[in-house]
């Protein structure tokens, strides 16, 4: 199953929807235009209700804070997917000015700010190779004349 939300009826869905088709067939999409300020949401309700998860079963999300803005609530919420034995995947940007956001966020899940260093000091390193040699090899910056 996959889940998607935005704050309001004006925002656009697009963008998580084809992110989630990646991993998750259309029909198993459930999106939410309602602010994320607390869990009462129709879809969201409607995936923790009977006919929704089952153990086993995994939610793919496109980010950590398209479940909740709130931490205690989410801290909540993870450990209502671990007992019930379902798998939450989410994306993490490391390359990206929200990467110490999203390590914050992901603290509530239960992983240390070790867990950056591990994961996403490397691929950040690997980025910054690729633009500071491999990207002027391919594109030379040549001299103005």
């Amino acid at each position: 199953m996959g889940y998607a939300r935005v704050s309001s009826k004006e925002q656009n869905l697009d963008r998580q929807i084809i992110a989630l088709k990646q991993y998750v067939p259309e029909e198993n999409i459930v999106v939410d235009k309602t602010s994320g300020k607390d869990l009462q949401r129709p879809g969201y309700q409607a995936l923790k209700g009977t006919l929704g998860l089952r153990k086993g079963d995994t939610l793919v999300i496109k980010s950590l804070d398209r479940l909740s803005r709130n931490k205690a609530e989410m801290k909540q919420e993870l450990k209502w997917f671990q007992d019930n034995g379902i798998t939450l995947a989410a994306s993490i940007a490391c390359c990206t000015p929200l990467a110490a956001a999203q390590i914050t966020m992901t603290q509530v899940a239960g992983y240390e700010f070790a867990d950056y260093f591990k994961y996403c000091f490397p691929l950040t390193v690997i980025c910054y190779i690729a633009i500071i040699v491999v990207v002027p090899f391919f594109f030379p910056i040549l001299p103005f004349r």
